[in-house]
């Protein structure tokens, strides 16, 4: 009968800690200053070899 209660109160602990501490250090490097104020669409088909280069390419 406790597990449920031990279970939900723990899920709540750690997800407000995430909150707290860790979520802003996952953030990419473009949204530390906040959210982008445009959006890039990028069409893509078949480009899983230079599809990393091509975001990191249009982060900078």
């Amino acid at each position: 009968m406790s597990y449920p209660i031990v279970g939900g109160l723990s899920f709540i602990v750690s997800s407000l800690y995430y909150w707290l501490f860790l979520e802003r250090k996952d953030m990419p490097r473009y949204l530390e200053k906040g959210t982008p104020f445009i959006t890039i669409l990028v069409p893509a088909h078949n480009e899983e070899a230079s599809i990393e280069s091509t975001i990191e390419h249009l982060e900078e």
